[in-house]
């Protein structure tokens, strides 16, 4: 469909909002400047359509009192370039968008990062894969949420710290072996980390 031919097809009093606004965000994305109307637009159930879908017209939609903030995962997923005009750490649902805001913006880390709101148990492995270049600030091993997924992403994204986390690993037998497996595969950085936390006044050099 052309521009044009959407154009003079385009009735929004005959549309079904409640139930299709995500048709035209989905679809019709191109023709945004045509369609879109907040006060029709059914923000309860279509926000995150919007972020996912219509970011390039961010500007142009952006309402954070109309915004739905139970989809704000989807502003960090999806628009993360804009933050500094969306990011609001009150009304943002960290228990589903901690993931998207370590795995997403983490570039734009110093704007979001808040470590009694970040949902530790369910993102700790993303802040290890996506945001090692942080990790001195982040990293607090009473927070830190030690699993074996969490673990493989420290062992791949964060060796170069591991004199810090290592410690706290071996204080778990059932992790033990994965490290054993790292110092197989890279001797010498695991053996100085182990080292330094098995001799009592060892430093790691």
């Amino acid at each position: 469909m052309t521009r044009e031919e959407f154009k003079q097809q385009w009735d929004p009093t005959k549309w079904d909002w409640e139930q299709q606004s995500f048709i035209l965000a989905l679809y019709y994305k191109e023709f945004f400047d045509i369609w879109w109307d907040p006060h029709r637009y059914c923000w309860t159930k279509y926000s995150w359509y919007l972020a996912a879908y219509c970011k390039e017209h961010f500007h142009k939609w952006w309402d954070s009192d109309k915004f739905n903030w139970d989809a704000s995962w989807a502003l960090a997923k999806h628009c993360c370039e804009y933050i500094e005009h969306w990011w609001d750490p009150e009304r943002f649902d960290w228990s589903f968008g901690s993931f998207d805001l370590a795995t997403h913006c983490c570039k734009k880390f110093d704007i979001w990062w808040d470590p009694k709101r970040f949902d530790w148990a369910g993102a700790s492995h993303a802040l290890a894969q996506h945001c090692s270049e942080h990790f001195h600030k982040w990293w607090d091993p009473k927070r830190f949420d030690l699993s074996l997924v969490s673990l493989k992403a420290l062992l791949t994204h964060c060796r170069n710290y591991m004199d810090q986390w290592l410690p706290m690993v071996l204080e778990r037998d059932e992790l033990v072996l994965a490290v054993v497996k790292a110092v197989l595969a890279e001797p010498y950085k695991a053996r100085r980390a182990l080292l330094a936390h098995t001799f009592e006044g060892g430093e790691s050099k």
